[in-house]
Order: C-alpha cells, then sequence, then structure tokens
C-alpha cells in the first residue's frame, strides 16, 4: 500500500459508522483482557464518539486516512480531562486501524502526519498515552513516532485484570 497525506482528512459527524466499526472490532484485541464487554455500555461509547466528533477544535481532532471511501484508519487528539487548567496543554492520543490494513506502516504515517499538524497548530506540551496491547509491534510504533515508555501502570485495585500483571498489562507513554 503507498501511503499519500492526500489520503487524511479531518473526520466529521458522517464518518461515525465507520469510524465505530473500526474502534468496536479493535478494541478487545487492543485492550487484551477478556473481561472487556463494549455491548453493555454501547450508548456511553456511541455518544462520547459523537460527542467528540461534533466538538472538534483546531489542536483535538480525529483524523483519518482513507482508501477510497473506505476509512481504513483513524486517529484523535483529545483533551487530557484530567488536567482543565492545563486543557490546552495536554492531550491524550488514540489510534485505531481497521483490520486488512495493519502492519503496513499506516499506523506511523497517520499518528506523524497528526501529531505535526498539532505542533504546527496548538500550544500542547505533553501527549499522553497508554498501551494494552501485548504485541510488541504496537510498542515500537510507538517508540518511533517518539514515544518515551514510562512505564507499568499498577494493577487496579478494583478489578485486577487491569494493570501490571499476565492478564492486561498496560504501559504509559508520553511525548
Amino acid at each position: 500500500m503507498t501511503l499519500d497525506p492526500a489520503n487524511i482528512r479531518q473526520l466529521t459527524p458522517d464518518d461515525f459508522d465507520q469510524l465505530y466499526e473500526i474502534w468496536e472490532e479493535g478494541s478487545p484485541v487492543a485492550f487484551s483482557n477478556a473481561n472487556l464487554d463494549l455491548k453493555h455500555k454501547a450508548d456511553f461509547y456511541q455518544a462520547f464518539f459523537r460527542n467528540a466528533l461534533a466538538s472538534q477544535t483546531e489542536a483535538f481532532r480525529y483524523w483519518g486516512y482513507f482508501d477510497g471511501d473506505i476509512l481504513a484508519a483513524w486517529h484523535s487528539l483529545l483533551p487530557c480531562q484530567a488536567a482543565p487548567v492545563l486543557y490546552h496543554l495536554y492531550a491524550e492520543t488514540s489510534l485505531c486501524i481497521r483490520r486488512g490494513y495493519r502492519s503496513n506502516g499506516l499506523g506511523v504515517f497517520l499518528m506523524k502526519f497528526c501529531f505535526d499538524y498539532a505542533r504546527q497548530h496548538s500550544e500542547l506540551a505533553y501527549i499522553l498515552g497508554t498501551n494494552s496491547a501485548l504485541s510488541e509491534k504496537s510498542h515500537s510504533m510507538l517508540r518511533e513516532v517518539g514515544f518515551t515508555e514510562i512505564g507499568d501502570i499498577p494493577r487496579s485495585a478494583r478489578d485486577k485484570t487491569w494493570g501490571e500483571n499476565d492478564n492486561g498489562r498496560v504501559w504509559f507513554y508520553v511525548m
């Protein structure tokens, strides 16, 4: 697949169905957690994405890479809600790639495009991310685009399947 920046555009509410389809397909795999049940919270997740698509700003956006009319991957930078005073300085990142488009450099390509755009059009000081996939490819991809691995997020006191253990290890990254 030849990657072309002309195939990248900001997503709109009209792209919701494809965005959600990719997210729903990849989340259980990305989180490597057999206990993850997305279906019982589908209304919450759908409302979250619809709201985020409708309230994008110069810094906080959803970008998509299209193969014709097919959304092959999307990447978002969203405000870090834990730091409202520093709202304009901290972003959380997400990347979802449609099955069949993975492992060809698309994730790195799309993330680099988005991060370059954010550096030119915002005051972002830090981009934060977590990675709970057990795949080394996902970790090397994050390092390739400039993230520094901070370490494991400790095991959750509430749900022992989240955090530093064999069932669902979570790593924290910062850029």
